[in-house]
C-alpha cells in the first residue's frame, strides 16, 4: 500500500499516526496540529466594588493554551520528504484580568460650626454663666453634668459640660463628627494562562538515511498576569466643633472653619483651657479637668476585623499536559498492514481532510 500526500491537514490539538509500506509526499504539503490559544476574557478588568460589596472583584486566571498533537510517520519509505512541513506548537495562554477596583469611603460629616453656635447658643452659654454667679454658684453644684448624647452609632455626638469650680462657671459643648468609612480593598489580580506544549514528530522503521521534513514546534506562551485592583480612598472623619465659657473669660471657640478633629482629655491639671468636672473630683489627685486637644482631619483607618481581611485567590489550574501518543499500538498497526495481502500495489490518497471519511484514509487520530 502507497499513502499520497497531496493536501494540507489541520486539525487543531488533535495527534495522528501515519501508517503505510511506502509515503509519498506529492506536492508541498502542511500538517498543521498546533493547540489552540487560549480564550480570551470579554472584559480585561473586572468589576468595581458598589455599594453592597465595597471590594473590588478578584481578576479571573486567563484561560490555559491548548497542547499540540504530535504526528507519528509510520512506514518502510517515505518519498520527498522535503515537501512536508510540519507544525507543532502550543497554543499562547490568555492573560489574566486585572482586578476590580475598591470603592472609595464615604466621608463622615460634622455639624457645621455656625449652625451649632448659632445667636441663641452663645446666649445661652453666657446667661448660664451670669446665672450661675449672680445665684452664687448654686446652679453649677446641683446641676453638674458631664454628659454624651448620641442618637445612633452613625450620629453626630454631642457632650456637654456644666459646673462650679471657685466661684466660677465652667460650660463646654462639643459636637464629634462621624467616622469616615474606609475605602475596599482592590480586588487581586488574574494570572496568565499557561503555554500548551508542544507536539513531537516521531518516524518509525524508516530506511532512508535522511529524512528533512521541516518541523516547527514550541512551547506556547504564557499569558501576562493582570493587575491588582487599586484600593479605594479611606473617607475623611467628619470634623468637630466645640465652645468654652467661663465666668471669668472670654468665649473660646474650635474648630471654627470646620476642618479640625478635638480631641477630649481629662487630666490633673487646671489651666485656662481645662474645665472642671464635678462627677470626675473623687478627691485630691483626681482627674477632673478636661480639655480640648485640636487635630487636623485625618482618613479613616480599616477596623481591626476588616484588616483581617483576607482575599483568597481560587486555585489555579493547572498547566496543560503534553498529548500522549501510543507508540506501541502503532507499531502492531503497522505490522499488521504489511502482513496483508490487500496492501500490496494498493495506492490510496490522503486529501481532503476537511471531510471525516478522509480522515480514515490518512491515518488514525489519537485523543
Amino acid at each position: 500500500m502507497i499513502r499520497l500526500i497531496d493536501d494540507n491537514v489541520k486539525l487543531c490539538g488533535k495527534s495522528l499516526a501515519l501508517i503505510a509500506p511506502k509515503v509519498v509526499i506529492q506536492d508541498f504539503v502542511t500538517c498543521d496540529l498546533s493547540g489552540n490559544d487560549g480564550v480570551k476574557s470579554l472584559n480585561p478588568k473586572a468589576a468595581n466594588g458598589c455599594e453592597m460589596f465595597k471590594n473590588g472583584e478578584n481578576g479571573k486566571d486567563g484561560d490555559n493554551g491548548k497542547s499540540s498533537g504530535s504526528l507519528v510517520i509510520c512506514a518502510s519509505e517515505i518519498t520527498n520528504p522535503e515537501n512536508l512541513n510540519v507544525i507543532l506548537n502550543g497554543g499562547d495562554g490568555s492573560n489574566g484580568q486585572d482586578g476590580g477596583n475598591g470603592l472609595n469611603g464615604k466621608n463622615g460629616v460634622g455639624k457645621k460650626f455656625k449652625k451649632a453656635f448659632g445667636f441663641g447658643t452663645k446666649l445661652k452659654l453666657k446667661t448660664a454663666v451670669i446665672g450661675n454667679i449672680i445665684l452664687g454658684g448654686l446652679p453649677g453644684i446641683l446641676r453638674a453634668r458631664y454628659n454624651e448624647s448620641q442618637a445612633n452609632a452613625t450620629d453626630i455626638k454631642r457632650l456637654k459640660v456644666f459646673s462650679t469650680h471657685k466661684w466660677s462657671s465652667h460650660s463646654m459643648i462639643v459636637y464629634q463628627g462621624t467616622a469616615g468609612s474606609p475605602g475596599g480593598h482592590g480586588g487581586l489580580n488574574g494570572r496568565g494562562g499557561y503555554g500548551g506544549k508542544k507536539g513531537n514528530l516521531t518516524i518509525l522503521n524508516v530506511s532512508n538515511a535522511d529524512i528533512p521534513i521541516k518541523v516547527e514546534s514550541n512551547d506556547g506562551k504564557n499569558g501576562k498576569d493582570g493587575e491588582h485592583g487599586k484600593d479605594g480612598i479611606d473617607g475623611h472623619d467628619g470634623w468637630d466643633v466645640a465652645c468654652i465659657k467661663k465666668s471669668f473669660g472670654r468665649l473660646r471657640k474650635y474648630g471654627k472653619f470646620n476642618n479640625e478633629k478635638l480631641k477630649i482629655i481629662i487630666t490633673d491639671k487646671e489651666d485656662k483651657d481645662t474645665v472642671y468636672v464635678k462627677s470626675k473630683d473623687v478627691g485630691r489627685g483626681s482627674q477632673c479637668y478636661a480639655k480640648i486637644v485640636v487635630k487636623p482631619l485625618k482618613h479613616s483607618t480599616l477596623k481591626e476585623n476588616e484588616q483581617l481581611e483576607v482575599l483568597e485567590r481560587t486555585e489555579r489550574v493547572s498547566a496543560p499536559e503534553a498529548n500522549k501518543v501510543n507508540l506501541n499500538s502503532i507499531s502492531k498497526s503497522f505490522q499488521k498492514l504489511c502482513l496483508s495481502s490487500s496492501a500490496i500495489n494498493k495506492t490510496e490518497h490522503v486529501m481532503q481532510v476537511g471531510r471525516k471519511y478522509a480522515l480514515q484514509v490518512f491515518g488514525i487520530i489519537v485523543h
